[in-house]
């Protein structure tokens, strides 16, 4: 690209207009001089200080010698202001000198701004303004940017402003081949956006967000998003019902908040997930509806007292499959769903290497919602102590299933429980109304054979929730038959030799605990 513009008829050559390019003396009157030319501007070898902001003009092209050419601040304002349209920059390494400002702006009437080969902008350190960053677009229509490398854009020790690698404010069409950022605030701030379309977001050292959409975005495609310690990985936070949020793999590890936290809006999408030492969870109280997961796997080992994954108030969220490897025991649960509807999951593991590892490994609470409709296809567990607790306090019947969408009863195998298999606790004596719960597989010590395989259904048979339990064997006989009002506390339920063996543990529903012996 540079070679190209050395033998363009139509370069100027900054030194031909008075820029030395020895990093001290002040370039700027001579680089703006070959700007107003509205040509192609070529900076040779050489460190260029500037003491104010560079001015683009219409169609004019600002094209530095790859990485040997600098412009380096040494003064006031930002580095190069764009409100025109049609502005090119080639291969630009930018130096902001560690002061408060900004590397590239794009305001109203800037179109066609475009960022070719690999533009580095590099030490910014802001003193309070949330504005400052390294590339800032306010209402610019159709950026384009091929690589954008982003190199200590940060807050001052003791600041409260955030630095932005790239701030998207009311954009629309713009098209993004590669983020990098080692060490900053946040790295993308999409915010009241349209269109937007980037290949890669990779996240090195963030106190911040890596990648953060909010207000009226929408039409946001990421193929991928890569945050290694950061504040938290994505923040979906959108005002927009369906914003369609297109994010596809994401890699997560060590966030010190949220890997993904899920604030507002609806309408996302995000593909195979990854979380290590990061966790899924919601901000905030407003509106959440419909959020989509294609495979997720989340591993836990620090004890830090995180879970994995903590939800309220959404509705409609959807997981292809969940697989949580949870080592910390200050964590209390896995997963912890509180007043959450249509909540289907397809496939959930949750595992412990170690004995004594997380206490519960997936908790449903209800406090206001009538229907949580909650579905599981397949529920899989390892070495958790509780794994699967319903905790309800609805006023209605709650109508939480667990089954999957191709087959009428889903599969819940537990592992090696440390101590009880399943809870039942409800305000109400029908816990699982209308439906059944599908076939449970508990295995003991020896994880190569089932200790006992049964089926348990819940059937609620009128308004007051009155409701039978039954455990059937195999051949779908009825084993044990529990009326459930004259279930009591400390209650045991003797089961036949044939029924396979001994269930691990206790169930327990809003009167008490159930010991089932053989």
């Amino acid at each position: 690209m540079s070679i190209y513009y050395r033998n363009s008829d139509n370069l100027e050559n900054v030194k031909n207009y008075g820029a030395v390019g020895d990093g001290s003396t002040d370039d700027t009157s001579a680089i703006q001089s070959a700007i107003n030319t509205g040509k192609s501007v070529f900076l040779p070898h050489g460190t260029y200080a500037t003491s104010s902001t560079l001015t683009a003009v219409e169609g004019a092209s600002l094209i530095f010698d790859e990485s040997s050419s600098i412009v380096r601040l040494s003064g006031s304002g930002n580095m190069i202001s764009v409100a025109v349209p049609d502005f090119t920059i080639v291969n630009a390494t930018i130096d902001l000198n560690d002061l408060s400002t900004e590397g590239i702006t794009g305001s109203a009437g800037t179109t066609n701004l475009r960022l070719l080969g690999t533009t580095t902008i590099k030490n910014a350190a802001t003193g309070g303004e949330n504005t400052d960053g390294g590339v800032i677009c306010a209402s610019v229509n159709n950026l384009f940017i091929d690589n954008l490398v982003l190199e200590n854009i940060r807050q001052n020790s003791g600041s409260s402003g955030l630095y932005r690698g790239i701030d998207l404010s009311s954009c629309s069409g713009v098209q993004i081949n590669s983020i990098y950022q080692q060490i900053g605030d946040i790295t993308v701030n999409i915010y009241g956006s349209v269109d937007v379309n980037i290949g890669s977001v990779v996240s090195k050292s963030i106190t911040d967000n890596s990648v953060y959409i909010a207000n009226t975005s929408e039409k946001v495609v990421i193929d991928t998003v890569q945050a290694i310690n950061c504040g938290e990985g994505i923040v979906l936070n959108s005002s927009q019902s369906n914003a369609k949020v297109v994010i596809g793999d994401v890699f997560v590890s060590n966030a010190s908040a949220y890997g993904i936290t899920y604030r507002s809006g609806g309408g996302y999408m995000l593909g195979n997930t990854t979380l290590v030492e990061s966790s899924i969870g919601t901000n905030g109280s407003s509106v959440r509806n419909n959020i989509n997961f294609g495979n997720v796997r989340i591993t836990m080992v620090e004890e830090t007292g995180t879970r994995p994954v903590t939800m309220s108030s959404v509705s409609g969220m959807h997981f292809g499959s969940l697989d949580i490897l949870n080592e910390d025991p200050l964590a209390t649960y896995s997963m912890l769903l509180t007043d959450c509807e249509d909540t289907t999951i397809q496939s959930l593991n949750i595992s412990s290497v170690s004995s004594g590892g997380v206490s519960e490994g997936f908790r449903l609470v209800g406090s206001d919602i009538t229907a949580p409709r909650f579905s599981v296809g397949n529920f899989t567990t390892h070495r958790v102590t509780t794994p699967y607790t319903i905790h309800s306090s609805v006023t209605d019947r709650t109508n939480l299933f667990i089954n999957s969408s191709n087959e009428r009863y889903g599969n819940l195998n537990i592992r090696q429980p440390e101590t009880a298999s399943l809870q039942l606790i409800s305000s109400k004596t029908a816990c699982l109304a209308g439906n059944d719960l599908g076939q449970i597989s508990i295995y003991g010590s020896d994880s190569s054979s089932p200790g006992t395989k049964f089926k348990l259904f819940t059937e609620a048979h009128d308004a007051t929730g009155a409701s039978r339990t039954y455990f059937l064997d195999d051949n779908n006989n009825t084993v044990a038959f529990i009326p459930a009002n004259s279930v009591n506390s400390g209650m045991t339920i003797v089961l036949p030799t044939s029924s396979g063996g001994l269930p691990v543990g206790s169930i327990y529903n809003n009167n008490g605990v159930i010991d089932i012996v053989e």
